[in-house]
């Protein structure tokens, strides 16, 4: 049974900061008295220097193992997150790469012509809108919100059991027959 939906999660937000200060903000987020592991690195993102970190963590009642890359451009932090069972992590690293690869920050000035939209390229969805863009692949679902001045965009893979004969528990539907007659009146006449 698959009990987890693995994701990458994008979010753009409002920052005053360098991407130093950023970096020292999420690193002391991230920090745990407890001991939990961070592996931290400068890479590059679009481009443009960026930072990666790894760790644990839990969701709900999962562990989870976490990649997380951000950058700051201008005015602005874009946070990459993904998320996965530590079972998991490394067998989809590779497809998620490739979804960091694509990642596209437009400039301030660019003005794409498809806003909030996907349109297929190969084998594979190009999502455009609040000023990036991203290929994803075509079973994933997409989800997006903006709250205040932060927006979201999620892509989450699908249950890998979703094609079995027989479904999941996340697929199960329950059905209960109830017999109306008194169970004391069966076979008996009363006349």
């Amino acid at each position: 049974i698959d009990i987890f939906q693995e994701e990458i999660k994008i979010m753009i937000s409002p920052t005053n900061g360098t991407l130093r200060e950023y970096t020292d903000v999420n690193l002391a987020r991230l920090l745990d008295p407890f001991g939990t592991e961070i592996q931290e690195n400068a890479t590059t993102l679009s481009g443009n220097q960026a930072y990666s970190v790894v760790y644990n963590d839990r969701i709900g009642n999962n562990e989870v193992k976490v990649m997380q890359t951000w950058t700051v451009i201008g005015n602005k932090a874009y946070d990459i997150v993904y998320t996965a069972l530590p079972t998991k992590f490394e067998e989809y690293l590779p497809k998620i790469q490739e979804l960091i690869d694509t990642f596209e920050i437009e400039s301030p000035t660019a003005n794409s012509s498809v806003k909030g939209q996907s349109k297929m390229i190969g084998n594979s969805l190009k999502y455009e809108s609040s000023g990036i863009k991203i290929n994803y692949p075509l079973d994933w679902v997409k989800e997006e919100t903006k709250n205040n001045d932060v927006t979201t965009i999620i892509f989450r893979s699908p249950f890998e059991d979703t094609e079995l004969e027989r479904p999941s528990w996340h697929e199960i539907t329950f059905t209960m027959a109830i017999d109306i007659d008194s169970v004391h009146d069966a076979g008996t006449d009363y006349r």
